[in-house]
């Protein structure tokens, strides 16, 4: 069960959470849960799983424990019995829907029946697996997860370019800096909006004039050009400009050389970012910078000393002055005066530091708050340290007034938190922009993949169906297989009076371009049998080929699309058989050996088709089987060297086949078909039509 489990999720896959990988990273296990009210089903999936060494089963009896677990836990697919008493699988596909689950849905059931697993699918679930082929459950499980891991892939890789596509312009028409490109003479020949904002004009007021213009000091363009021609690039260059008002604009500078073909410089690209405000904020703390020194290198600081002996305490007049408190030359015995002027929140923290000092003698730095008689915050600077003198040990200190500076870190923690707040206002609004464009790219892939869906209808719609087929020809069985949501492969009747036409086409191509080539084809077939009246198979497809070169002849290039076919042409009461083909053979057994018609070597839609189609006379011979068919069952890659399954294959194929019941047979070709694929992607459309004469 590998997978891209490493993957960014790029939708969320329930309503309000994100998926979580957490679990799948840690114990490298794909979680599913699967909810059956048959303990012995869940058993049984168990032992046929038991070989993934990388999934984890969880089990749910009913629906209220299954509605518990799938909240509970990120699981990355579900398992569902269809019949579950009084609900049914799709009722717990609508419910995960509503919910908003978008994971790998399967659906077990025990009835039989093709019909009923297509109306099943038809509902959006993933997969259909029969109880009695269980065998086929890691198969289907392991395709599951593959293909939504890959869906996750494709819509992360169509994020990543579409991001990639809309990155400059969003840039170019978001950014606050201005983006230019000028010539090496200084004409601007590129300017982004955001100059109006900037300089006040628009750019078509800029671009074609020179850059010179809004220069306030033109050398400066001149020493720009030519450090710029030194080194190629450059870096924050300042530059002063004028606004349109007159103003002074003060501008930093990111640049580089434009080269030509041959290597030599022919232009400027860069980006210019308004700094004038930044500017005038380091003019002021440049000039509060130096006021702050030259009062350090004026101010005398305030200092007070303690005899450690007499307890005396002296004060200069400086700490008055700090304290704001009238100067007096008494010595004192105490601080309380000013002790009473510290902060309340500081005041027990600067006495335990004080205390702490006295028993260790370490130098003290500390930091307080003081508050003015006249009710002003000071910040304070203080350090305490013990000093000896005439054999007499003293307590010293020095405060110093650091309001100043405090107002000042204040300022530029105050410009660093609006600048961050203006990246953050920048990468929000960015982000919401990319979201916007993930849910327009979400709905344009959902609204091409629904009108995918819809040319299916109609392709589908236009084919005959199995009723009119039976009618004409009870025994026979159809295996149409699409590579891609619609084909280029398709399957044709016709039916007058006692003749009765079918036919096997493979278009040019498949997917849509092969599905609009084969419904201009069909509508020629029908043209050729209705409008022109025609039921030799040569003549009708020398018809057809004349319909398809006109059709795509009337376009203003040429195109080289055409249809490779099989067509059968007979008549039950004359007992007659007539076979024509452009490419692909006829193959039916007289008895048990082989007999093979080769069709003309030349496809419908060729100009050079010399001679016609050949029609040919067919034994009709009502104990054997006719194979219509093309090329896509053989072309597949498959068995465990990975080969082409190869036309001598399917020969031999047809050989083990033809005496078999024809419902035998179908299950036979079909078989043959998933076994030899395995998990290998499907590279053509495949369609086999078997029939046995009534």
């Amino acid at each position: 069960m590998s997978s891209n489990k490493d993957l960014p999720s790029t939708s969320e896959n329930r309503t309000g959470q994100d998926r979580s990988k957490t679990e799948m990273e840690s114990n490298n296990l794909f979680n599913v849960i699967v909810f059956d009210d048959n303990p012995m089903d869940f058993e049984l999936i168990q032992l046929y799983l038991r070989n993934e060494k990388d999934l984890k089963l969880h089990y749910a009896s009913n629906f209220e424990l299954f509605k518990s677990k799938i909240i509970e836990h990120d699981f990355s697919a579900v398992i569902c019995d269809y019949d579950l008493g009084p609900m049914t699988a799709l009722e717990v596909y609508s419910y995960l829907q509503q919910l908003k689950f978008n994971i790998p849905f399967i659906v077990v059931s025990g009835a039989q029946g093709e019909e009923r697993a297509v109306e099943i699918l038809k509902t959006g679930v993933t997969d259909y697996v029969l109880k009695d082929k269980f065998d086929k459950m890691p198969f289907v499980l392991s395709r599951a997860l593959k293909e939504h891991e890959s869906l996750l892939h494709e819509q992360y890789m169509l994020d990543r370019l579409r991001e990639s596509e809309t990155k400059f312009r969003e840039i170019f028409n978001s950014i606050i800096d201005v983006y230019f490109e000028s010539d090496l003479n200084g004409i601007e020949r590129v300017i982004s909006p955001s100059i109006e904002q900037v300089l006040g004009y628009t750019p078509d007021e800029i671009i074609g004039g020179k850059a010179t213009d809004i220069y306030k000091y033109p050398e400066q363009r001149e020493v720009f050009v030519e450090k710029l021609l030194e080194s190629g690039t450059i870096r924050d260059f300042e530059i002063t400009l004028l606004r349109k008002s007159g103003d002074i604009c003060d501008i930093s500078a990111n640049a580089k050389l434009i080269y030509n073909k041959s290597g030599r410089p022919e232009g400027i690209q860069g980006v210019y970012r308004d700094i004038t405000e930044r500017k005038k904020q380091e003019q002021r703390l440049i000039q509060r910078e130096m006021q702050l020194r030259e009062s350090q290198k004026m101010a005398n600081l305030g200092s007070w000393e303690v005899n450690s002996e007499t307890r005396r305490i002296i004060l200069s007049e400086e700490f008055f002055q700090i304290f704001e408190v009238p100067y007096d030359k008494k010595e004192r015995r105490d601080f309380y005066e000013f002790s009473d002027l510290i902060h309340p929140d500081d005041r027990s923290r600067l006495e335990s530091n004080i205390i702490k000092f006295l028993k260790t003698g370490n130098e003290l730095p500390y930091e307080f708050r003081i508050v003015t008689p006249n009710g002003k915050l000071k910040y304070i600077s203080t350090k305490v340290f013990k000093a000896r003198r005439d054999n007499k040990e003293f307590i010293s200190g020095i405060i110093q007034d650091i309001t100043d500076l405090k107002v000042l870190e204040e300022e530029k923690n105050n410009v660093q938190r609006q600048a961050l707040e203006m990246l953050e206002e920048m990468v929000e609004q960015r982000t919401r922009k990319i979201e916007e464009q993930r849910m327009v790219i979400e709905q344009k892939n959902r609204d091409i993949t629904d009108s995918i869906k819809y040319a299916k209808q109609v392709q589908m719609a236009i084919m005959p169906s199995k009723e009119v087929i039976d009618a004409h020809i009870p025994q026979n069985f159809i295996f149409y297989s699409p590579k891609d949501i619609v084909a280029g492969d398709f399957y044709w009747s016709f039916s007058d009076k006692n003749v009765f036409m079918i036919a096997v086409a493979d278009c040019t191509g498949h997917g849509v371009p092969g599905a609009l080539v084969s419904v201009i084809c069909y509508n020629a077939l029908n043209r050729a049998v209705n409008e022109y009246m025609l039921r030799e198979p040569g003549k009708i497809l020398d018809k057809v080929n004349d319909l398809v070169i006109d059709f795509f002849s009337h376009g203003v290039s040429e195109v080289k699309d055409g249809m490779d076919i099989s067509l059968l042409v007979m008549n039950p009461e004359t007992k007659t058989v007539k076979w024509a083909g452009a490419n692909n053979p006829l193959i039916y057994f007289d008895g048990d050996e082989m007999r093979k018609i080769i069709a003309n070597k030349t496809a419908i839609g060729n100009r050079d088709v010399v001679g016609g189609f050949t029609t040919h006379e067919v034994p009709y011979l009502m104990d054997t089987t006719y194979y219509l068919f093309s090329d896509g069952y053989a072309d597949q890659f498959g068995g465990k060297d990975n080969k082409k399954f190869m036309q001598k294959r399917f020969n031999a194929l047809m050989e083990l086949a033809h005496k078999k019941h024809i419902l035998k047979q179908e299950e036979l070709f079909v078989q043959t078909f998933q076994d030899w694929k395995g998990d290998r992607e499907q590279v053509d459309d495949v369609a086999i039509i078997a029939l046995k004469l009534p």
